[in-house]
């Protein structure tokens, strides 16, 4: 899901039960009673605090195909669509993996 926010966003943010992780970072601008305001936009996946590897994994995953059908056939859209979802999955570990407190393994 794409968030924007006025300042800018940690990677790893808890809120509450909550982490969410960001990443895709954008600056934006937008016009507001006259004055131009500078914000940022990202890709957003949240999970609970406690989520599991594989679980973050997938909701990260989740965030460009939001369904197993949409994952399924971005495999079976040819060579291009496949390469998109590998880079996807690799984006998918690596953030993951980055967790402050993501165990080493």
């Amino acid at each position: 899901m794409r968030v924007e926010s006025t300042g800018k966003l940690p990677q790893y943010q808890v809120i509450g039960k909550k982490l969410r992780i960001h990443w895709d970072e954008q600056e934006t601008s937008r016009e507001v009673d006259g004055e131009i305001q500078k914000g940022w936009s990202y890709e957003e996946a949240c999970v609970p605090v406690n989520a599991s590897r594989s679980a973050i994994i997938e909701a990260i995953m989740a965030t460009k195909y939001p369904t197993p059908g949409a994952e399924f056939a971005a495999l079976q859209n040819g060579p291009e669509k496949a390469v998109e979802h590998q880079e996807m999955r690799e984006l998918a570990k690596s953030l993951a993996a980055g967790m402050p407190w993501a165990e080493a393994g």
